[in-house]
C-alpha cells in the first residue's frame, strides 16, 4: 500500500490499486458496457476499498481511518453514508 501512495502522486484512485486488492479486473474498472452511474460505482468502489481496509485492521476504526488517510469522524460518516455495517467486515 505504501508503494501506491508513492506512485499515485496527489491522489489515489481505484485504477492505482492492484487487481488483487480490489478483486476484480480491470475491464470492470473501466466501467464499459455496464450501464451503471458513475456516482454507484464510485460509491461501490469505494466501500468495498473501507471494507478491505478494516478487515486488514480487524475491524478497528482508528487504525483503519489512519490507513485510509481520512480521519475517523469522516470515516463514521462514510460507513453510514455508504451503508457498511459491522456484519460487512466481520463475515
Amino acid at each position: 500500500m505504501e508503494r501506491i501512495v508513492i506512485m499515485s502522486g496527489d491522489r489515489i484512485s481505484v485504477l492505482d490499486v492492484p487487481e488483487e486488492v480490489i478483486g476484480t479486473t480491470s475491464e470492470s474498472l473501466s466501467g464499459i458496457g455496464n450501464g451503471s452511474a458513475l456516482k454507484e460505482f464510485r460509491d461501490n468502489a469505494e466501500r468495498e476499498f473501507i471494507i478491505g481496509t478494516l478487515k486488514r485492521n480487524s475491524g478497528n476504526i482508528s487504525q483503519s481511518a489512519l490507513q485510509l488517510g481520512v480521519r475517523r469522524t469522516y470515516l463514521h460518516r462514510r460507513l453510514a453514508v455508504l451503508g457498511i455495517a459491522k456484519k460487512d467486515w466481520f463475515a
